[in-house]
């Protein structure tokens, strides 16, 4: 091979391992469902398609450094993907921490349910909403706004040899703490419906000491939180979307 075709690979070969590694993480892309040879080949496609945008930033940083460090560059690039992609994963992490809460205080969380997104089985509501949540992304421009959130990160954090470890850790924590505070925004509604519930079936039991009033309004405290569910499901998954977009576009 040419010395200009070796450069064009090791191009593309740098663009993937940031790229790539970023999509084998995102909501939706990332899911231990899909079968590695599917994303590994999604995140092909996703690299060739943004070869010919970022072939000249990337090969104008490359120029900086010598063949003999190229090694440590694509380590740097490996985990870069991997900071990105996992902080946007935080974001689908909250949401279904608000499911589960939710499970929690309508009485579902004992039933059993089956893995879909994550490699563990969630209770059946929480895979319900995440699996609406990664479905509210893909018809919005999300996953477009991720990649070119990706393709733009050139320019903020250009390639270099040691790994920008304050960068990483300040920006995980930040969004370690957003994306808590957004399960707390997301599970809030659900937590405030089974406290009321539980003062009330607490001052009931006071009065009928005879009746199991937890068993028996077991059915009724259920059906009530689907209905706080079918209310607050537009403005729970809104809210996240918007969440993650944000972020997005903040980087």
């Amino acid at each position: 091979m040419s010395g200009g075709l070796d450069q064009v690979v090791f191009v593309a070969f740098t663009v993937f391992c940031r790229v790539g590694t970023a999509m084998m993480l995102i909501p939706g892309f990332g899911s231990a469902r899909v079968p590695a040879p599917i994303r590994l080949m999604m995140a092909l496609a996703c690299g060739l398609a943004l070869m010919p945008l970022l072939y000249a930033p990337v090969e104008t940083q490359l120029l900086a450094f010598g063949s003999t460090q190229r090694p440590y560059l694509l380590v740097h690039e490996v985990v870069m993907g991997l900071s990105l992609g996992l902080m946007a994963r935080l974001f689908l992490l909250g949401l279904q921490f608000a499911a589960t809460t939710a499970a929690n205080a309508i009485g579902l969380a004992g039933v059993p349910g089956q893995p879909v997104d994550e490699m563990e089985a969630l209770p059946p509501l929480t895979n319900f909403v995440s699996l609406a949540g990664v479905m509210v992304l893909f018809a919005s421009d999300v996953p477009q706004a991720m990649l070119r959130a990706v393709a733009q990160s050139y320019t903020a954090l250009p390639m270099r040899l040691g790994l920008d470890a304050a960068w990483v850790l300040n920006n995980f924590l930040a969004v370690l703490a957003d994306t808590s505070l957004l399960g707390l925004r997301l599970a809030g509604p659900f937590v405030v419906y089974a406290l009321v519930v539980n003062i009330a079936m607490g001052l009931a039991n006071k009065f009928t000491p005879q009746i199991q009033m937890y068993f028996a309004s077991l059915g009724l405290v259920t059906l009530g939180g689907l209905v706080l569910l079918f209310i607050a499901a537009r403005p729970l998954l809104s809210i996240f979307s918007d969440a993650l977009a944000s972020w997005i576009a903040a980087l």
